[in-house]
């Protein structure tokens, strides 16, 4: 019994984990969206997509 407490609490941590990893993901493409939308003002497409490349 112990053992089956034992697993579904570590499927739990692992759910949470995914959770807050696609949350981060989401977060970093945001910010990323966001920076290259500040940028087009100053800099052409091709700079950005060759510094994106390079990264």
């Amino acid at each position: 019994m112990s053992d089956s407490r034992h697993n579904n609490l570590g499927t739990l941590m692992d759910n949470v984990k995914g959770i807050l990893l696609i949350v981060a993901s989401m977060a970093a493409f945001s910010l990323e969206d966001m920076f290259i939308k500040r940028l087009l003002d100053s800099v052409s497409t091709g700079q950005i997509m060759v510094v994106l490349g390079v990264v």
